[in-house]
């Protein structure tokens, strides 16, 4: 990998952040956008992407992982200089840390590996399914209600199988899943911006998959960028971040 990848690792107090976010009118954001926007404002646009917000340890504590080009200190140094004192206040700065990725992976290599995603697919044009439902172009769709309503009739499809060609699909040769076990599966709440000149807030409904399993790199290069770039849609709001670990 030509530049260097860095998991970092940020102790927010949430309860914090919901304060200084409903003081700037901001108080009805998902978490996904809630940390996209502060995230953004502590280190950067994209700074810190793909991210999960890892399981509260506290009712004060919660980490955010991310990947990041840049080590820890680094960004530390630039929210110092450009965060509100309200924001930075929200950060725990002596526990901040990273740790730099191994530089590539050798062809082979078997890992484990946790995601969380959102498997959606984006119509190219109108849809009408046999059913009667309509959806217009560009609109995103459960991977899963998407096969079921083009099954025409097939009420008993599993989520899980459809979810994991999906995932192994978004590896696109970087690597190729050994095992997979979907952990957890619900439909969540998203507020994203409109596109038009007069930006407003909308609510989305989109599927949220956890998933645990192994996988084998096929393409050392390919999958460091992947690493990088995170799996799939509405990867910038807590989405496709792939933690990896030795197999064991």
């Amino acid at each position: 990998m030509s530049t260097p990848l860095y998991m970092v690792s940020v102790p927010l107090d949430i309860g914090n952040l919901i304060r200084t976010t409903r003081a700037t009118s901001a108080a009805d954001e998902d978490t996904g956008l809630l940390l996209h926007h502060c995230l953004s404002a502590l280190f950067g646009k994209a700074a810190l992407q793909p991210f999960w917000l890892a399981p509260s340890l506290s009712d004060r504590s919660s980490i955010v992982l991310g990947y990041s080009a840049e080590p820890a200190a680094v960004l530390e140094a630039r929210a110092r200089l450009d965060a509100s004192p309200e924001l930075h206040q929200a950060v725990q700065w002596d526990r901040l840390a990273s740790k730099e990725m191994p530089a590539t992976f050798a062809k082979g290599t078997t890992l484990g590996y946790t995601i969380r995603y959102c498997p959606v697919t984006r119509l190219a044009s109108d849809r009408e399914f046999a059913d009667g439902t309509t959806f217009k172009r560009g609109s995103e769709i459960d991977v899963w209600l998407h096969r079921r309503l083009s099954a025409a009739g097939e009420l008993t499809l599993a989520r899980a199988p459809i979810y994991q060609e999906w995932f192994s699909d978004r590896l696109a040769g970087a690597a190729n899943i050994d095992s997979f076990q979907m952990n957890s599966f619900k439909r969540v709440s998203l507020a994203r911006k409109t596109h038009s000149s007069k930006r407003t807030t909308r609510r989305l409904e989109r599927p949220a998959v956890e998933a645990t399993g192994e996988l084998t790199v096929a393409e050392p290069e390919k999958f460091c960028q992947l690493l990088a770039r995170g799996v799939g849609r509405h990867r910038a709001f807590g989405f496709g971040m792939l933690l990896l670990r030795s197999r064991r």
